[in-house]
């Protein structure tokens, strides 16, 4: 598993995450 990736998913959530605060507790898994 490549920490690019990681970084990537983060980043993408983060973006999410402001949109629309009730994907909060699915970044939490």
């Amino acid at each position: 598993m490549s920490s690019h990736k990681m970084v990537r998913l983060k980043q993408l959530l983060a973006k999410k995450q402001k949109q629309n605060r009730s994907i909060s507790p699915w970044i939490g898994m």
